[in-house]
């Protein structure tokens, strides 16, 4: 679910927005998303402004399902500078996965929202990831710790 063609490394982003458009316009690129994506946007949009997806640890976790997701897929960003994800609770990130599962794959988008939360709990593996310059260290990391 998560490749080296979606592993972004210490970008210069400033916005969540930033972020958002940043990767669907990645995943649309490497074809898991529909070229419309209009419907996992909103999808994303709709959650970030009900529920924030920040989980602690300078981490955000956006996610949806969606009919314009071809196949599930969990990316990766980590920021150079943390930014403000949430102003309500001054919450900060500079790690973010994002996480798309077909609607007709339903039952798989709790099991790895689940596994993904469980892994980043972990301070050995936010420390890995902090550190790891290179992105088939990221997926090492998530596949092989935890």
């Amino acid at each position: 679910m998560i490749n080296t063609d979606i592993v972004f490394l210490d970008l210069n982003l400033k916005t969540k927005k930033e972020i958002i458009d940043f990767l669907i316009k990645k995943l649309k690129e490497h074809n898991y998303l529909n070229s419309s994506s209009k419907d996992f946007k909103n999808k994303i949009l709709i959650r970030e402004n009900e529920v924030t997806t920040y989980m602690g640890n300078s981490i955000a976790i956006p996610h949806a399902k969606s009919s314009d997701v071809k196949k599930p897929f969990i990316t990766f960003l980590r920021l150079q500078k943390p930014l403000e994800w949430n102003k309500d609770t001054k919450s900060w990130v500079n790690m973010i996965f994002m996480l798309g599962v077909p609607n007709k794959k339903s039952d798989i988008h709790l099991k790895v929202l689940s596994s993904l939360a469980k892994k980043l709990i972990n301070k050995e593996i936010l420390n890995a990831l902090a550190k790891t310059k290179s992105e088939s260290e990221v997926i090492k990391i998530l596949d092989e710790k935890g």
